[in-house]
């Protein structure tokens, strides 16, 4: 679906990037509002560009050195439809592109460790530990599902590749994240051992005791080619903006589960298997931040161009 993109320039300068933009291959429509903004003082540009063609704009943008200057605001969207009987070919056969600083935006939105999202985590590291204990596989999954642990891994390799700081924050996230999920299932864990419930080996509900404690801490060529693909996968949709699918991608990797069954290996003395568990979560770890990082470079460089300014 096209985008707009809607820049606040100062007013000797607005005629200069009209042209510029004007040229460039992809766009839909230009629309120009003379002084109209307050905060920054300037005019509003506002172009309608094909999702193809956006990473041109930006860096005709970047060119002029519009993304640098804080004289200058840049804001991007994305319509819900768009009607044009001169570009109807172009708009039904238009992709799915995003720019670096919306991929950070998606992050930002759906995976930074706010309250809410450390809630979730910690309340999923409960529910995996019931399934985990349970042999429910259909609980463990539930858990995978509601964790917003996979966007923290994503941030670090967006910021390593574009040299931005926003690392830093990644790495927070991930150990908050992480932190909260572990307390979660030590609390239900203390409390199963309570009742008597031996954790690593649990009950047998519709799987065999001790059958998904045994699969989520073995390395096995199988489990680590699943992982790369479905950090492949993840990359893909974070880089299309289909974030919604990513959830499956959770279900395929064991962040959630490891990192469960180390808790529970803790806690009921068995070191060697919390060992175990959480070679296998950083293993995870290692394994998504690889693979985003490869396939954000070659996109640097290949497709979009540039570094992200956010």
């Amino acid at each position: 679906m096209p985008r707009t993109i809607q820049i606040i320039s100062p007013r000797h300068a607005s005629e200069k990037i009209l042209l510029k933009l004007a040229s460039e291959k992809g766009i839909l429509g230009i629309r120009f509002q003379q002084g109209i903004s307050l905060d920054p003082s300037g005019d509003v540009i506002s172009i309608d560009v094909l999702n193809n063609e956006i990473r041109n704009v930006m860096q005709v943008l970047e060119q002029e050195g519009i993304l640098d200057d804080p004289n200058y605001s840049l804001t991007t969207s994305e319509s819900s439809s768009m009607l044009s009987n001169t570009h109807s070919k172009a708009i039904t056969t238009d992709g799915s592109q995003t720019i670096w600083e919306e991929t950070l935006t998606t992050i930002n939105e759906q995976s930074q460790m706010t309250f809410n999202n450390l809630m979730t985590m910690f309340l999923s590291g409960m529910i995996a530990v019931i399934g985990l204990a349970t042999n429910a596989i259909h609980i463990v999954i539930a858990a995978s599902l509601l964790a917003p642990g996979f966007g923290a891994a994503v941030r670090v390799s967006l910021g390593v590749i574009n040299q931005h700081q926003t690392w830093k924050q990644g790495i927070k996230d991930i150990l908050l994240g992480y932190l909260a999920l572990c307390l979660g299932a030590a609390l239900v864990s203390l409390g199963l051992k309570f009742f008597g419930t031996h954790l690593l080996i649990g009950s047998s509900s519709y799987l065999p005791q001790n059958k998904l404690v045994k699969y989520f801490t073995t390395i096995t060529f199988e489990g680590i080619s699943v992982s790369v693909l479905a950090s492949i996968v993840g990359t893909i949709l974070i880089l299309t903006n289909r974030t919604i699918l990513t959830a499956g991608v959770m279900i395929l990797l064991a962040l959630v589960t490891s990192a469960s069954i180390a808790t529970m290996a803790f806690v009921e003395g068995d070191f060697d298997m919390g060992l175990s568990a959480l070679g296998r979560w950083a293993l995870e770890v290692g394994i998504i931040g690889s693979c985003f990082a490869i396939i954000f470079l070659l996109k640097k460089h290949t497709v979009m161009n540039r570094s992200m300014k956010i």
